[in-house]
């Protein structure tokens, strides 16, 4: 398990948060770790099934790597760190794009979407939360187009 300054330094470090002012990645970096729980999930486990639209459920893998199936593209590898669960709250269907399993264990902070809006709205302003959006925005459709 990692200690909680070590995770927020591999929160700030994750590809959405390098371009968000300094203060801003902290914020939100807290607002991971406050609604987060570290769990290890044993290699083979799916964390996602695609076209799966009931699960709120959101990973930050700390460690290991991901395997990432979608039935309109080839299969792909996804390591550490990596935000998962992204896509789907940007679909207007509020499906999941893709199958994601764990290809060895894996160290995660798993979340739920849902807690993790409700922080955001509760803790930032609103300017803070859309320059926090376009940047998720970004990376998920880099995960969608990959």
């Amino acid at each position: 398990m990692m200690e909680t300054e070590e995770i927020q330094s591999f929160l700030c470090g994750l590809p959405f948060m390098l371009d968000l002012p300094e203060s801003l990645k902290q914020r939100v970096g807290t607002i991971f770790v406050d609604i987060s729980s570290e769990e290890t999930i044993e290699a083979d486990t799916e964390l996602f099934r695609e076209g799966d639209t009931r699960s709120q459920d959101g990973y930050i893998v700390l460690s290991g790597s991901v395997k990432v199936e979608k039935s309109y593209a080839k299969s792909s590898t996804a390591f550490a760190p990596v935000l998962l669960g992204e896509v789907k709250q940007f679909n207007p269907s509020s499906q999941r794009t893709a199958t994601v399993s764990a290809r060895e264990d894996i160290d995660v902070l798993h979340f739920d979407w849902t807690n993790f809006n409700d922080a955001v709205s509760a803790r930032l302003d609103v300017i803070d939360q859309d320059v926090l959006r376009r940047a998720l925005l970004g990376y998920a459709w880099l995960h969608l187009l990959n």
